[in-house]
């Protein structure tokens, strides 16, 4: 595998130093990794900083949320199912599931684009 650092624009000076803690097996993974691309760690760290995707906390706490809904959901359905035995009508009951099922199909692909999720087969 070749990493390919970027080009800087205009041969831009660097003043800034930053210091990072890193342990034994981390900087082990780093040094290898550069040593592969034949390029120095520094160099892997700026080609990598572009690449690094954040994902705002406010984000994810709305999926944990919608998926604690459906979760909420799940249990009314299972609870009511299990209580009107006799007047639970089975149509119904699989049409709340699919609606539910591709709710969850929905967050699953929006935290795939963002790249925070790997779908499971």
């Amino acid at each position: 595998m070749h990493f390919r650092s970027r080009k800087v624009k205009a041969r831009a000076h660097r003043t800034r130093y930053f210091n990072l803690r890193l342990t034994e097996e981390e900087y082990l993974t780093l040094t290898a990794k550069a040593r592969d691309a034949q390029i120095t760690k520094s160099e892997l760290l700026r080609d990598h900083l572009e690449r690094v995707r954040i994902t705002p906390r406010s984000d994810r706490r709305e999926v944990f949320l919608a998926i604690a809904r459906l979760g909420c959901n799940l249990n009314q359905l299972a609870r009511w199912a299990d209580t009107c035995k006799d007047a639970a009508d089975a149509l119904e009951v699989c049409l709340a599931l699919r609606h539910m099922e591709e709710r969850v199909k929905d967050l699953e692909a929006g935290l795939i684009r963002r790249g925070e999720f790997e779908a499971v087969s």
